[in-house]
């Protein structure tokens, strides 16, 4: 949900139907596919606040944030096994001036 300030609460659930368990979870936002966010084109994980007690998740344990020179958000110290769902809550700050922005999911995987 939008409100009139820029801030929009993200409430997302994801399926792991990789055959392969998730030990990491990256979400990073760009307003251009494939261009990383910068500072000026006011899009980010809720960066005015140092803590937040908006982002979550069911099954890991901590996060941490990257701002620039990208928007990132990197959720660790848990796992979501082969076949199983995860959920993450979390605001975003858009004060882009366009209608549409990019939310890309990086599940990580366990390096042999």
């Amino acid at each position: 949900m939008e409100d009139p300030m820029g801030l929009i609460y993200v409430r997302l659930s994801t399926f792991n139907n990789s055959g392969l368990a998730w030990i990491e979870f990256e979400l990073e936002l760009q307003e251009n596919l494939g261009k990383a966010s910068t500072f000026g084109d006011g899009l980010s994980f809720d960066q005015r606040r140092s803590d937040s007690d908006a982002i979550s998740s069911d099954s890991f344990a901590e996060y941490s944030r990257e701002f620039e020179p990208y928007d990132r958000l990197l959720f660790r110290n848990g796992k979501v096994d082969p076949l199983e769902a995860v959920s993450f809550s979390f605001l975003v700050t858009d004060f882009t001036p366009t209608d549409e922005f990019y939310l890309v999911l990086d599940p990580r995987i366990p390096s042999s």
